[in-house]
């Protein structure tokens, strides 16, 4: 019972997550998937979409199939990470994922053991850095900028550094 009189009379916009059907959710969510190296972001993005529709078809074959997958960023072929996939009408949200802040977790593998003042020169790329995407890469290759706010280096072992 709603607990505004004046709300009594409006019907919400969605079902609410916890109530919603499978074939619901997957019309509209997101799915965070850890890409693979080797293909890129745009051919995961088609297989997502072909998995969704296969098991739509088989739990509601009377629905309509999920027209896209939009992926919010992209990941070089080469590149393994979370490449977060808008389906269905959720892709209307994309631009909000593409403009918002991210967070990446990296493997470093130096030549030799990290040196003593190591985490000292880590913290002077906090900043706004330059950088052109490398010849072979899915985006288009300009100077841009970016800017890093924060760089922490979590553990050091020889070598690896995790950051």
């Amino acid at each position: 019972m709603p607990s505004d009189p004046a709300d009594a009379d409006r019907t919400p916009l969605r079902t609410p997550p916890e109530d919603r059907t499978v074939p619901e959710l997957l019309r509209f969510g997101v799915v965070n998937l850890d890409k693979p190296a080797g293909p890129s972001s745009h051919q995961v993005s088609a297989w997502i979409r072909d998995a969704i529709n296969e098991g739509l078809s088989a739990l509601d074959p009377e629905g309509e199939p999920i027209d896209g997958v939009a992926h919010s960023g992209t990941l070089d072929p080469k590149v393994t990470g979370c490449l977060p996939a808008l389906t269905g009408t959720a892709t209307r949200a994309a631009q909000v994922f593409l403009e918002g802040r991210k967070e990446y977790v990296a493997v470093l593998e130096l030549h030799a053991d990290a040196p003593d003042d190591f985490r000292d020169v880590v913290a002077e790329f906090e900043a706004e850095i330059y950088q052109k995407p490398p010849r072979k890469s899915a985006v288009t290759r300009r100077l841009r900028s970016r800017t890093i706010d924060d760089l922490d280096v979590l553990a050091i072992d020889g070598r690896q550094v995790l950051l």
